[in-house]
């Protein structure tokens, strides 16, 4: 073994380390969330050709408004999806519930 196999080794191993992950978020113009963060992991079957259910975010009683929502993803999903050629993507959905508007204003 070379000296320089273990340099590339910690290098190759710090790339993995540091990879993986995007998040993409939608919010409210006034983030004021009423709940923590709720979350399901959910699954596009063959590119999205195959109907998955939504995803219902029953927590968000009795306001029936979502706060922010985020999509996420780390390297172990992207791994999953590249090895499958994209037909298994999983995807982590996140959402924060709304409040209810104040009475008389019409505004949270």
């Amino acid at each position: 073994m070379s000296r320089r196999s273990p340099l590339r080794l910690t290098l190759v191993l710090a790339l993995f380390a540091v990879t993986g992950c995007y998040r993409n978020a939608v919010v409210a113009p006034r983030m004021d969330p009423a709940t923590d963060w709720h979350g399901k992991t959910v699954h596009s079957l063959f590119w999205g050709l195959v109907k998955q259910r939504d995803v219902v975010a029953q927590d968000c009683e009795p306001s029936n408004s979502l706060n922010q929502v985020r999509s996420d993803t780390n390297f172990g999903y992207m791994l999953l999806t590249v090895a499958t050629l994209g037909i298994w993507a999983p995807t982590r959905l996140e959402w924060r519930c709304g409040r209810l508007p104040e009475p008389g204003t019409g505004q949270l």
